[in-house]
């Protein structure tokens, strides 16, 4: 078991040197993608509904082409050896160790649920989408 923590651990901080901090953005080298690093980031709290279409609607530099990260953008994000409250890779300035939406929803109950990573504990969760929570965008890169 402290084989398998070890090797997470590794490539979780190989991973970590993929991203670069540039103004506004945390930009992805490998996997061509920019987030948005500000400070609405931990300021601005949204339903769902209201975190997508905010997504939609953000205009931040030259670029109008962001949308809310899926479970899997995320976890490309998530630093495990952090040994503080903030399961986020160190490149990352605005970040609260509390809720995120995800894209992903999950289909229960009419679908009234969606995924948001917790990134106290860098876990990902479900909850209605009703509730508010904080949001974070990314974009997809030309290679």
């Amino acid at each position: 078991m402290k084989y398998l923590f070890l090797v997470f651990i590794t490539l979780s901080l190989s991973y970590s040197q993929n991203l670069i901090k540039n103004g506004s953005y945390v930009i992805d080298k490998k996997l061509y993608l920019s987030w948005q690093d500000t400070r609405e980031n931990v300021n601005i709290r949204h339903s769902y509904d209201g975190a997508l279409k905010y997504c939609q609607d953000l205009r931040l530099g030259d670029y109008d082409n962001w949308e809310l990260p899926s479970r899997k953008q995320y976890k490309t994000i998530i630093d495990m050896s952090r040994k503080d409250e903030l399961m986020i890779s160190r490149q990352f300035k605005y970040i609260m160790p509390v809720d995120y939406w995800t894209q992903d929803t999950r289909w229960q109950s009419l679908n009234r649920y969606a995924y948001y990573v917790f990134f106290k504990s860098g876990s990902i969760y479900f909850n209605n989408k009703s509730h508010e929570k904080f949001v974070r965008c990314v974009r997809k890169m030309n290679k």
